[in-house]
């Protein structure tokens, strides 16, 4: 392996293999071409990647942060070891890893706006809004014509608990550009329901309905808000209207219904819905797993067996 020509064989092969699913071998010859050339970062790069698909995270982790040392010390920031321990460290809902990677990052480039940006998001997810509003608050500052660093400092106001500035944000955000208004407002709901604030969301989803009723989306959005809230005919009524807005995407509207009311324990009607799913589509077996599911939920586990003989009967499922 000393001659370049050797080298270039040793790392198609290794790529080939990375193709084929063959990660231990791919692996193994991404160290030898990292131990001959070791001023070649991206050999341990690939290393890493074939760490990460082979299951080794904590392997290609410390691959990726002996890289990202050498990134943070250079003068122009590449970003490529960064970007992958971001994305594991979301994935993987590891948020204090998470907001350690960004900090490092911040601090060695505390005026880019992008690591910045990914910090604040960091912080949300490791539940430290006081932190997030802090950078969304600076951001603002650097771009005051940003309506996503406006919106992202409501997000972060309503992971802090401060309803009232939150709305002030987001209407910011709208002011800058009004036609986005429909947008805003579904992704204000988005927030509040995920932070368990459901009669707001409720009023935040009818807001970006009245500005777009075509977008059928955010009547299932406004459903599962109103099925949180045990508020089901509604709740049915609104998914009705989102199946009638977007008939081709009917059955998938219909199985997402079904899930909101299964995972409120609602399962008499998550059966209906879910049989109205298998209706619409009696060939995707998909929604019929999911109503086998309702059933031996709801304590009918014979009509859950059933659905299930009759899918492997017909190849539907393994």
């Amino acid at each position: 392996m000393d001659d370049s020509g050797a080298s270039d064989r040793f790392e198609i092969l290794a790529e080939r293999y990375m193709k084929e699913g063959r990660h231990e071998e791919a692996i193994d010859l991404f160290k030898k071409l990292a131990a001959q050339h070791p001023g070649e970062d991206s050999y341990v790069f690939r290393l890493a990647l074939a760490f990460k698909d082979a299951g080794k995270l904590e392997d290609a982790i410390e691959c990726l942060e002996g890289l990202l040392e050498k990134e943070l010390k250079r003068k122009v920031f590449t970003g490529f070891a960064y970007d992958e321990l971001v994305r594991i460290f979301r994935q993987e809902g590891q948020h204090s890893r998470f907001v350690d990677v960004c900090e490092r990052a911040v601090n060695a480039q505390p005026e880019d706006p992008a690591l910045l940006f990914t910090l604040g998001d960091a912080y949300i997810r490791a539940g430290q809004a006081g932190k997030a509003i802090e950078i969304f608050s600076s951001l603002t500052g650097m771009d005051p014509d940003s309506t996503l660093y406006f919106s992202h400092l409501g997000l972060a106001f309503i992971a802090a608990g401060d309803l009232d500035r939150a709305r002030e944000a987001y209407e910011k955000s709208i002011t800058i550009d009004p036609e986005s208004a429909a947008l805003v407002h579904h992704k204000m709901g988005v927030a509040l329901s995920h932070y368990g604030y459901h009669e707001k969301a409720e009023s935040a989803f009818r807001d970006a309905i009245k500005r777009n009723p075509g977008e059928s989306l955010y009547f299932c959005d406004l459903g599962d808000a109103l099925v949180k809230m045990g508020r089901i005919e509604e709740a049915a009524a609104v998914y009705d209207e989102a199946v009638r807005k977007g008939s081709s995407s009917a059955a998938a509207y219909l199985n997402r219904f079904g899930k909101s009311l299964l995972r409120e324990n609602k399962f008499r009607e998550a059966i209906e819905v879910f049989k109205r799913a298998v209706e619409k589509e009696p060939g995707t077996p998909f929604y019929a797993l999911h109503l086998a599911e309702a059933y031996a939920q709801a304590g009918l586990p014979e009509l859950a067996e059933d659905i299930l003989k009759k899918l492997t009967t017909r190849g539907g499922c393994t």
